[in-house]
Parts: C-alpha cells; structure tokens; sequence
C-alpha cells in the first residue's frame, strides 16, 4: 500500500514533529512508528478482523496503522456506541480481537487494554504484510433497514485508489502537508479522508472531541492551536462554526482549504465561508461509504453561490470509478440514480445483506439510492430514492430506529420521519409511537440510548392511539409527513 509506505517515510523523517493530535494528547511521528511496529508485530501473530474501541485519543489511529501493516482488517468503534451495538457489529464481522484504547469488555475476544499495547516492545524494524489489494482494509458499520446494522468492507486496493484521487485535487496536498483538522469519528468514513491524507503527506492530524466540539471556546482554541491548512468536515459542523465570529481568516490564517462532504452542501453556508476566508480553496464531495468516502468532488467558487451547488465534476472523478445515472449513459439532463463501477467499490455488505450492489454483464455496480443530474459536465444531487435520511452526516435508515422502538415494552408500532428546516435540510428525528396508553418517554428515550448510537436517537416523540394507513394497511407516511411539518409531534 502506498500508505504504508508513506507512513514509514514520515515515521523516520519527520521525527519529533507531532503526528496525531487529540483527546488532549499527542504523539509524533517517531513514537508512532514505534508504536505501530510493536503492535502490528503482535497483530501479526493471528488472523481475522480486529475491534479497535475508543474515541478520538492517537492511539486509535495508530492502533488502525498497525492493522493495515499486519494485515488484519480493522473495525472502529466509537466510545458512543452502546455496548450492544458494539458486541452486534463485532459478531457480524467475525472480529477474534479487541485493541481497547479505552476499557471495554467483549466476551469470546482476546483482548489488549491500553496498558498492555503501550507495554509492547519495539522489534524496531517494520514486518513485511503480505496482505494484497484485494484483502480487507477496513470494516464500516452503517444503519440498516433490516434492523441490523450493515457491515461495510473496505478493500486495501480501494483505499489507495481514493487517497490517489483526492490527493489529486488541485490544492489538497498542499493544504493537508500544514495538517488536517478531524470533525468525524472515526467510526464515520468522512474520517478516512482527513485521517489518512495527513499521513499521505505528513502533515499534523488535529482531532476534535465530542466534549470540545460541544464547547465553542476550547473547540476553537484547539482549531487555531493546530495551525492546520486543510478541515474536513460535513456542512453541519461547518454551519455550527459560522456562528462564531471567530471562525475567520483573522483567527485562523492557516486553514486554506475545507472538503465538504456527507451532506448537501447550500450555496447560503459556502457564501458564509467566502466571506470569513476570501481565498478559501472549497470542495464540494460526494460519495456513500460504498465508495470508499468519496467519488466526486466540485471546486466552488464564490460566484457559484448565487444557485444550487454541484457535487462533482465528471472531469475529476477518480480514473478508478464511473458515474453513470440510472445505470447506462445517459443523455445529459435526464434524472436517474446514481450509479457507480470501479474498483473504488466496496465488495459488497458482511453475510450477504441486501443492498444496491449488482452484477451486470459491464462488472460490478453500485446503485447509490441518491437521484442525481449530469449537466454542463458536472453532478448535481436530486434526493433519495427512498426512505433513508442524512443527519449529521450521517446516512440513517429510518427501518432499524423503527425496529428498535417497536422492541420495548408496550409500543406496538413505530414511524420514523426527518424534521427538515427551511433550506430542506435535516434538522432533527421525529419518532412517532403507536401504543394503548401514553408511553413513559424518558424510559423510552434511555432503553433507545442503550441500543443505537446517538445521532439514531429521535428528537422529538409523538404518541399516537393508531398510525394513519394508506388504503393498503401500510403505514401512511405522507400524512405523518404532514403531521411533522404541521407540528404536530410536541
């Protein structure tokens, strides 16, 4: 993998210049290589996909690394995830191991505390990993409309071809070698993106905790402390830092450059930036997890921000994957689903769960469930297929917040539906409760938090005797549509 060989070059180049930044720790670029030689040379020693659990301290990355170098696939797992969630995700990845920065407890899996990972020695030479592109790089859990959260596997060779890709954006390289500031978790592919390309090109990768990212004053002290060139983040962390007057170039004459990505970017929050950093290089990104993080990607300029952004432009997708509408070329303008081929794709999901991957008699495809638009060469977003809902960046299935809600006691039936704000956006979970009496909603609400992590976890309740039907006994989500944006739900 060309990220391993980068990592060594940095590792013994860069010496004493901090590597990973976060959770109010740092570690060069040295003590990672030592860090990641010790525990790949233990990794080494078995097989099989590993947990790495913990939030956003630079053992977790490092602890990654180290997987690749054995390679053995890796599956994070954020600290906000309940621990059901966790056991779940690591059974149906077949996981033997768990590297746990922080504790955390998985019965049936060998596990190392931080305590005994940093008690490791250094063998002092990096081992050689046999493991080819096709081998798993790593494993991403998404929601499920089953119920099930979908395991997304990740081959090595996709990541490299992505990392190629961005870095050959015009400017991106440039940005990330002053370093890369961190919004995502880990267990969020967006964060694939910021995490690898620092290491791609050496620079210092900043991130940012969910305690300092709910704290305005130490969040922006860390951002301007990192001196970063290059945020990557969705367009509601971007939002939420325009808000503050200080997230400006005054405050931060370093940031050059944000890729956007896992949401719809608006025209109103790019003309905000423009005008906090007038010489902003701003990416527009597409792409599900599917993809490897992203496929496409549009450079917005200020004039652009008068309409509608495009999220790619057909002269710069990767050489790797192909945007087709609706399966076939297309006559520009028709709307269709987006469609993607390539060896960016993922494999498909952990034990055969159904989803839009297909065989044709072209190859492999991916249908994205997004309806999309080519026009005057670039891809514009036209919505969802279906009933999948982004929030926070993230893609969420309505089907398996539903299924959880209708496994406690006395709820009979669930209907999850987006708030959306005026720009259309997503601006919360409304859950709407069928039941024969008035549920205890702070039961509800915390048996929920012990089973999906919480940007899963609705907003707002409505308790209803008996959902709407459609004249076929399914449930009416129109008219809960209606109800939602009538305010109904208190």
């Amino acid at each position: 993998m060309r990220l391993l060989e980068r990592l060594r070059e940095n590792c013994g180049g860069l010496g004493e210049r901090p590597a990973f930044c976060g959770g109010g720790e740092a570690m060069s670029w040295a003590v990672l290589g030592a860090k990641v030689r010790a525990t790949a040379a233990m990794l080494a020693r078995g097989r099989g996909p590993v947990v790495v659990y913990g939030h956003k301290e630079p053992w977790m990355p490092a602890c990654f690394l180290a997987c690749l170098l054995a390679g053995r696939p890796y599956l994070p797992a954020d600290r906000s995830w309940p621990h059901e969630r966790v056991r779940r995700a690591a059974e149906l990845a077949g996981a033997t191991l768990l590297l746990a920065v922080e504790p955390m407890e998985l019965p049936g899996l060998e596990t190392w505390d931080r305590g005994a990972l940093e008690a490791l020695p250094d063998p002092g030479t990096w081992c050689e990993c046999m493991a080819g592109p096709a081998e798993i790089a790593y494993i991403i859990f998404t929601s499920g409309s089953t119920g099930v959260p979908k395991g997304v596997p990740i081959s090595r060779g996709s990541l490299d071809h992505f990392l190629t890709w961005a870095l050959s954006l015009p400017g991106i390289a440039a940005c990330a070698g002053r370093g890369v500031l961190n919004q995502a978790g880990y267990a969020f592919d967006l964060s694939v993106a910021d995490l690898y390309l620092a290491v791609m090109t050496g620079g210092t990768h900043t991130a940012l905790t969910g305690e300092e990212q709910s704290d305005f004053s130490t969040m922006f002290a860390r951002m301007w402390k990192s001196g970063a060139g290059l945020l990557v983040a969705t367009p509601t962390f971007l939002r939420l830092c325009l808000t503050d007057a200080s997230f400006c170039c005054g405050q931060m004459g370093t940031l050059g450059g944000v890729l956007s990505c896992g949401e719809v970017l608006r025209s109103r929050t790019a003309e905000k930036l423009f005008r906090r950093f007038p010489k902003l290089l701003l990416y527009n990104a597409y792409g599900p997890t599917e993809g490897t993080c992203a496929v496409s990607a549009a450079r917005i300029h200020p004039e652009d921000c008068g309409s509608e952004l495009p999220i790619g432009e057909m002269a710069r997708c990767g050489a790797d994957i192909s945007i087709e509408i609706g399966g076939a070329p297309c006559p520009e303008g028709t709307v269709g689903e987006i469609v993607l081929r390539g060896a960016q794709l993922s494999p498909g999901y952990l034990n055969g769960i159904p989803g839009g991957f297909r065989d044709t008699l072209t190859g492999r495809a991916y249908g994205t469930g997004d309806l999309g638009i080519i026009r005057d060469g670039k891809l514009w977003y036209r919505g969802r297929m279906d009933e999948q809902i982004k929030y926070r960046g993230y893609l969420v299935e309505p089907g398996e917040i539903e299924a959880a809600l209708e496994t406690l006691s006395g709820i009979e039936r669930a209907a999850v539906l987006p708030r959306l704000g005026r720009d259309g956006g997503v601006q919360g979970l409304v859950a709407f409760v069928e039941s024969p009496q008035l549920p205890d909603w702070s039961g509800v609400k915390e048996e929920l938090e012990q089973r999906l992590p919480p940007w899963m976890c609705p907003g707002q309740y409505a308790w209803v005797e008996h959902m709407p039907l459609t004249p076929n006994g399914k449930c009416d989500r129109n008219t809960l549509k209606e109800w939602v944006r009538d305010g109904k739900p208190g």
